[in-house]
């Protein structure tokens, strides 16, 4: 069986060895020289490895899975096509605004975390496989419609063999692809944010999540010192050749699991810190969501998990232990967005 732990850090691609201590034990006894462990799986052994892959979900709620065919070469493209995009001027960008930014097209500036926006963050969301609701730039950059739905695709239909490990078999499953552009922080520059992105969860089912890709002065360099990705406080990172080369893709469980699971499979904290020697970082996250209505039932929860979700809960909700994903999804939006700028709540 083809699985071992990895170390994920600072152009570094080192075997580790497992720990025995939780994840959530070992948070406050780290410093930013000790990376989080991270299972490395391979694709095609995933059945096989479905209690490991568990395993991991429960303790970290996060994987890593390399040989996913095809993954490489598609992302290299869609990054080409992504710095391309960014540097698009402020009008072409804007023909691809949506009117709900924290759905639909590009937006920069506008997620707001622990009453701090995340001023340098940029996102382009995009339903996945690809639909009439989606805002492309075919006059301006035709070739990123492609190139995003390529890798989006690939890593949505691995994902899909990953959620029923962990018990959800909902078929009729979508992709919300979320490209991400941080952008490099001048020289003495402060919005009063220490990160690109803000500490949060994945609200929704799922996540798959491409390496992340820094450039700095139009080069790929590695991942700088104390910034890029951060799970319970612990960086993650892996030099985007080695990334490409073995086809690595990351996997995450969102809220949605960790309620349905009554806390049994853990839906991780997680930030972005920020680059403060120039550098920019491109990704890809494509969000796995039910198309069909799903009945979320976390009837029997601790209070330790019902506390934690309340702000998104009705009095009602928690006592009949249950919320439609369509209600959760939408007041998640608008928690993390203006109000002017998320759909609607249910």
């Amino acid at each position: 069986m083809k699985q071992r732990f990895i170390l994920l850090l600072l152009g570094m691609f080192a075997l580790a060895t497992p720990t025995n201590c939780a994840a959530s034990a070992c948070v406050t006894e780290v410093s930013d020289e000790a990376p989080i462990e991270i299972k490395l799986f391979h694709h095609s052994t995933l059945t096989e490895s479905a209690p490991e892959i568990v395993a991991e979900f429960k303790r970290v709620g996060f994987i890593a899975v390399e040989g996913v065919p095809g993954f490489g070469d598609a992302y290299q493209q869609f990054l080409a096509t992504a710095r391309i995009f960014a540097d698009l001027s402020k009008e072409e960008q804007a023909v691809c605004t949506g009117a709900t930014y924290a759905a639909r097209g590009w937006s920069r500036g506008v997620e707001v975390f622990n009453g701090k926006t995340d001023t340098y963050k940029g996102s382009y969301y995009a339903v996945v496989p690809n639909d009439s609701s989606n805002v492309w730039p075919d006059e301006s950059l035709p070739q990123l419609r492609n190139a995003y739905q390529n890798v989006a695709t690939i890593v949505l239909e691995a994902g899909k063999q990953i959620l029923p490990l962990v018990g959800f078999t909902h078929e009729n499953v979508k992709g919300l692809g979320r490209m991400l552009h941080y952008k490099s922080v001048a020289g003495g520059e402060d919005d009063g944010n220490a990160n690109w992105c803000g500490d949060h969860r994945d609200h929704g089912v799922f996540t798959c999540l491409c390496p992340e890709a820094f450039y700095r002065d139009g080069e790929v360099v590695s991942r700088p010192a104390n910034s890029g990705l951060y799970i319970e406080g612990r960086p993650v990172g892996i030099p985007l050749e080695d990334a490409i080369s073995r086809n690595v893709v990351f996997f995450q469980m969102g809220e949605v699991i960790e309620l349905m699971t009554k806390g049994d499979v853990r839906a991780t904290n997680h930030l972005v810190k920020k680059a403060t020697d120039g550098s920019e970082l491109f990704a890809l996250a494509v969000f796995v969501d039910p198309i069909d209505e799903v009945i979320i039932n976390f009837g029997g929860s601790s209070a330790e998990i019902i506390d934690k979700y309340k702000d998104r809960l009705t009095e009602e909700e928690i006592v009949s232990g249950i919320v439609t994903f369509d209600a959760w999804n939408a007041r998640s939006l608008a928690k993390y967005n203006p109000k002017e700028l998320a759909p609607p709540t249910v």
